[in-house]
């Protein structure tokens, strides 16, 4: 285990790829915790103003902005994030499971 541990952290691809990973998933755990808006709730006011329709604020809480309904775009990010996640970690263990399956089988 060693070895595979001093291998993965020479390769710089490897390491970098698990940081953004870790980024990500901080992301998803802890966005939730600064986000003022429901991922479904509409603001009227920023719906209202004409001017700035979408755009980005930190005064209103819409760090992202909102899309043309009027829903943050923040909180929507955060949700659409771990649910990929969860897809994609979905499809790693089925993967495994029915790859070592599936190779244990031929090596009998």
């Amino acid at each position: 285990m060693r070895d595979a541990l001093a291998r993965f952290m020479r390769n710089r691809a490897a390491t970098g790829c698990t940081l953004v990973l870790c980024v990500i998933v901080l992301f998803v755990l802890l966005g939730p915790g600064f986000a003022q808006w429901n991922n479904e709730d509409i603001d009227w006011n920023a719906l209202a103003d004409i001017v700035v329709l979408g755009a980005p604020s930190l005064e209103s809480g819409h760090f992202f902005g909102t899309d043309a309904l009027g829903r943050d775009l923040y909180s929507r990010t955060i949700q659409a994030t771990g649910t990929s996640l969860l897809v994609g970690l979905i499809g790693a263990g089925m993967a495994l499971v029915l790859g070592t399956a599936y190779g244990r089988r031929l090596s009998t």
